[in-house]
């Protein structure tokens, strides 16, 4: 339900490294660059005439507006310029249990996990069917809980970066037990392709 003002690249790390079973579905609209504008220049309006009628009544200017005007003329300026385009962004998750303790523990952990990236997750209470749809691969979003984002901020909600050990060449050495991701290397690609592999008496066979 919210997301944090700024984010940087690779911001939902620990989302996509949360070591539980789970689906993850994320659907984006592109908007029309005039529609924003319109829509911005009516928002900034309000924001303004709320500013201006706390400061003649001499109240103190409530900071989320004036962050929330900042933020507004910020992205109006860009769309101008044709700097960035616009997008509703909608991120959902399913989580899998085998029980239904482990599926509440687990819920806790994902929601501290979410709150410490500041995002506010909110359970789909009543709508526990649409929620599940929309994570399945049927490419349909049922609950069309969006958020407005930029090019900018669209782009570092890819999970392209993680915790991997791969490489755009090489062979496949293993699975990261951290988040089952393939391990690809090229060890010939380095100064010295020599190789060393550490393991357990017993763990290897000999050919």
């Amino acid at each position: 339900m919210g997301y944090p003002r700024f984010v940087s690249a690779n911001w939902l790390e620990p989302l996509i490294d949360f070591d539980h079973s789970m689906n993850i579905s994320m659907f984006i609209y592109p908007a029309l660059s005039a529609d924003v504008l319109s829509d911005l220049r009516r928002k900034i309006a309000e924001m303004e005439a709320t500013i201006y009628s706390q400061a003649e009544k001499g109240l103190e200017l409530d900071p989320k507006i004036k962050a929330s005007l900042e933020d507004a003329l910020s992205v109006q300026e860009e769309l101008a310029k044709g700097m960035e385009r616009f997008f509703q962004f909608s991120l959902y998750i399913t989580l899998s249990s085998d029980s239904l303790k482990d599926l509440t523990e687990s819920s806790k952990r994902l929601m501290i996990t979410l709150n410490s990236i500041l995002i506010m997750p909110k359970t789909a209470t009543l709508q526990m069917e649409d929620g599940f749809k929309s994570t399945i691969p049927i490419g349909q979003d049922k609950l069309f809980m969006v958020r407005n984002m930029d090019t900018t901020s669209l782009a570092s909600t890819f999970p392209f970066t993680s915790a991997m050990l791969a490489q755009d060449k090489g062979i496949m050495y293993g699975i990261n037990q951290q988040n089952g991701s393939l391990i690809i290397f090229d060890r010939f690609s380095l100064e010295n392709a020599n190789e060393v592999v550490f393991g357990k008496s017993g763990s290897g066979n000999h050919i």
